[in-house]
């Protein structure tokens, strides 16, 4: 009898020659996992992301053209992180499994907030960050909370302070003012005065500090107001009290309160009205003792000066006493 022979052709097993690789994204980038399958035709793959079989849809571009199996991931974000299985069909036992890493990009998602503070106070600036590590901060770094802290604030702080976060992935910053505020006190206080009736008198002070400035003028504890017996005024760095027709009785203590938005402070000064009966009195006493020293017929010059007879002090006008030749 004849015999016969049936040959059968053996297909090849589906294999990976290009196999998948551990990738990196960075958020909303796009991520692509491929691989070269062999095999005999036809051929057919799955992706596989953890347990879920992927679909291709706008967020997963599946294609498998001339052997080449490739899953585009598009507009990457956190959600699309972890372990991607290309599978063969006709043969599970060849597959291989990759992860994609995601990348977050430094970014600052607390901003630190402008600040005004008084001077010597302490001040904390902060913000909190996030993104991939390694984070490359400026700033001191607690966690993720960077945060600038300033022991005794000085007025020459007073600046824009930026804090800026990096990583592979990106980079953010952010920017806050940081006002110093000077508490007000007096560079040049008030001089204490002594005045004639029916004289103005001018009380300056000097300020220094943060303005705006509040000033008031106390007599006493009588709070002062501008009328027609005074003026208060502040111009620039300068409060004054300006005091109209004076007599013996605006004669007392006078106190300046300068007040700003951190602080205040105060000085007293003093005025003293002489009444001009009083300074005749004393030429008149001073001529009568004179005149037990002299001789007849003759002519006497009188120096006085305030710093001499502070009882008769009319700063800063120095007296000339002409007794011209007087006779007793």
């Amino acid at each position: 009898p004849k015999s016969s022979r049936k040959w059968t052709a053996l297909k090849e097993p589906p294999s990976f020659v290009k196999k998948l690789e551990n990738i990196t994204s960075i958020l909303k980038g796009t991520a692509v996992f491929q691989c070269i399958v062999a095999g005999a035709q036809p051929l057919s793959v799955s992706w596989i992301k953890d347990e879920k079989i992927l679909d291709d849809d706008e967020h997963h571009h599946i294609t498998f053209e001339n052997s080449v199996a490739t899953l585009k991931l598009i507009n990457v974000d956190l959600s699309h992180r972890g372990r991607y299985t290309c599978q063969s069909l006709t043969c599970v036992t060849n597959c291989h499994f990759y992860t994609l890493y995601t990348l977050e990009p430094a970014q600052i998602i607390e901003k630190a907030k402008s600040l005004k503070v008084t001077e010597r106070d302490p001040v904390t600036l902060e913000c909190t960050v996030a993104g991939t590590p390694e984070l490359r901060i400026r700033c001191l770094c607690h966690e993720n909370t960077v945060s600038l802290e300033i022991a005794n604030l000085e007025l020459a702080d007073s600046a824009n302070y930026t804090c800026s976060v990096s990583n592979v992935a990106g980079n953010d910053s952010c920017s806050a003012v940081l006002t110093v505020k000077e508490p007000p006190s007096f560079l040049v206080k008030p001089p204490s005065q002594q005045a004639i009736p029916d004289s103005t008198v001018e009380f300056k002070a000097t300020l220094k500090g943060t303005p705006p400035f509040t000033v008031k003028w106390f007599k006493e504890d009588l709070e002062l107001v501008s009328g027609p017996t005074c003026f208060i005024g502040i111009e620039g760095s300068t409060g004054f009290l300006t005091l109209y027709s004076v007599d013996t009785s605006r004669s007392g203590h006078y106190t300046c309160n300068v007040s700003n938005d951190v602080g205040s402070d105060s000085c007293t000064t003093t005025l003293v009205v002489t009444g001009v009966h009083s300074f005749l009195l004393c030429c008149s006493l001073l001529v009568y003792f004179l005149s037990f020293f002299f001789p007849k017929h003759t002519s006497v010059i009188f120096d006085m000066l305030s710093s001499e007879f502070p009882t008769l002090c009319l700063q800063p006008t120095v007296f000339w006493l002409f007794l011209s030749s007087f006779h007793y």
